[in-house]
C-alpha cells in the first residue's frame, strides 16, 4: 500500500508540476484559435465590403512584406551563423590536417634516420667481412634505400595534398550550397 501511495503521490506531484505548462499551452492554443478566427472574419469582411478593398489589400501586403522581411532576416542570420561555423570548422580541420602532416613527416624523417643508421651498421659489419665486392653492394643498397625513401616521401606528399584538396573541395561545396539556399528563400 505504501508503494502504491508513493506511486500515486509521485503521479500527482508530476501532474502538479506539469500543470502550469499544460495551462500555458491551452492558453496559447486558445489565443491562436482566436487570432485565426479574427483573421478569417477580417478576410470575410474585406471580401464583402467593396469600399475597403484597397485598404485591406494594402494592409495585407504590409503584413506579408513584414513577415517576408522577418523571414529573410532570420534566414540571413541563420546562413551567417552557418558560414561562421563552417569557417571555424574548416580552420580546425586544416589545423588538424597540418598537424597530422607535420607528425607524419617527422615520423618519416625518424624512420629514414633509423634506416640509415641500420644500413651504416650493416655496412660496417660487411666491410670487415668483404672488401671491394661489399662496396658495390653498399652502393646498391644505398641507392635502393634512397629510392625507397624518396618514394615514401612522394607518396606521403601526394596523400597529404589529396587530403587537403578533398577537405577544401568539401568546404567549397558546403559554401556553394549555403549561398544557393540563401539566394532562393523558397527552399
Amino acid at each position: 500500500m505504501d508503494k502504491q501511495d508513493e506511486e500515486t503521490s509521485w503521479t500527482d506531484r508530476e501532474e502538479q508540476s506539469l500543470q502550469p505548462i499544460h495551462d500555458r499551452h491551452v492558453n496559447e492554443q486558445c489565443e491562436l484559435f482566436t487570432k485565426q478566427q479574427d483573421e478569417w472574419n477580417t478576410m470575410m469582411l474585406t471580401r464583402t465590403s467593396s469600399q475597403d478593398d484597397t485598404y485591406n489589400c494594402e494592409l495585407q501586403l504590409e503584413t506579408m512584406s513584414t513577415r517576408h522581411a522577418f523571414e529573410i532576416s532570420n534566414l540571413s542570420k541563420n546562413i551567417s551563423f552557418r558560414k561562421k561555423t563552417m569557417d571555424l570548422q574548416h580552420m580546425h580541420e586544416s589545423k588538424a590536417l597540418n598537424e597530422k602532416h607535420a607528425f607524419a613527416k617527422a615520423m618519416l624523417a625518424e624512420k629514414e634516420k633509423f634506416e640509415k643508421r641500420a644500413l651504416a651498421v650493416k655496412q660496417g659489419h660487411e666491410v670487415i667481412v668483404t672488401s671491394l665486392h661489399s662496396t658495390d653492394q653498399q652502393i646498391l643498397e644505398e641507392e635502393t634505400l634512397q629510392k625507397l625513401q624518396s618514394d615514401e616521401c612522394a607518396t606521403l606528399h601526394t596523400q597529404q595534398q589529396l587530403e587537403i584538396e578533398n577537405a577544401a573541395d568539401a568546404i567549397r561545396i558546403e559554401h556553394v550550397v549555403e549561398e544557393f539556399f540563401s539566394e532562393d528563400s523558397s527552399l
